[in-house]
């Protein structure tokens, strides 16, 4: 490609196909790095970041969960999405705080923080037709809240949240989902992890 695109005019029909197959490989390459060096768009970066999370919250890891989605709270998400981090930071709150070291005594400040988010995720909920994960998952969390909570153990407390959230599911559409969500807090309601020494 030495001579000058005004010479172009001798090539030849085989040598202008030539030519424009190698100015298109050259925007293509152009175009690939910078797609590579772009930023992500915010739902990709929120997908990321929640993936993430999700895993580590699987994994028992509240504290790095939490780290993640308070990152993406920062971002701009749409309501659900806002909605379901806003869950998850008040959920891994206390989760972390109760797995940690120190969590059997001192400032119970933490504790009453995200009980307090959570209750306000479900207060914003005044239709049954409005219920939705969130509300579900939040009802369930209050109720791991008081009932699996080392030195807590309140069954009086946990049961209306779980009774929420067990009714929740049992009429989800989403029958798979559903079977899981119901299922786990059966265990946890039979078998919570201080009556099995966790």
């Amino acid at each position: 490609m030495t001579r000058s695109l005004a010479h172009t005019g001798s090539l030849g029909a085989r040598g202008h196909l030539v030519l424009a197959a190698a100015l298109a490989a050259v925007a293509c390459e152009a175009c690939i790095g910078a797609a590579a060096t772009a930023p992500p768009s915010p739902e990709r970066e929120y997908a990321r970041l929640k993936n993430r999370a999700e895993a580590l919250y699987a994994e028992g890891s509240y504290a790095r969960a939490q780290r993640l989605y308070e990152k993406a709270a920062s971002g701009d998400l749409a309501e659900a999405d806002s909605r379901w981090v806003a869950f998850r930071v008040a959920d891994t709150m206390w989760r972390a705080k109760a797995v940690g070291t120190g969590s059997r005594r001192g400032d119970n400040t933490i504790f009453d923080d995200a009980r307090s988010r959570l209750e306000a995720l479900i207060a914003v909920v005044h239709s049954p037709d409005d219920r939705d994960r969130v509300w579900a998952e939040a009802h369930e969390s209050l109720g791991d809240f008081f009932w699996i909570r080392r030195n807590s153990q309140n069954w009086s407390q946990g049961w209306p949240h779980y009774q929420e959230a067990l009714a929740y599911w049992s009429a989800a559409r989403d029958v798979e989902l559903a079977r899981r969500r119901y299922l786990h807090m059966v265990w946890q309601l039979a078998e919570p992890p201080w009556r099995l020494g966790d």
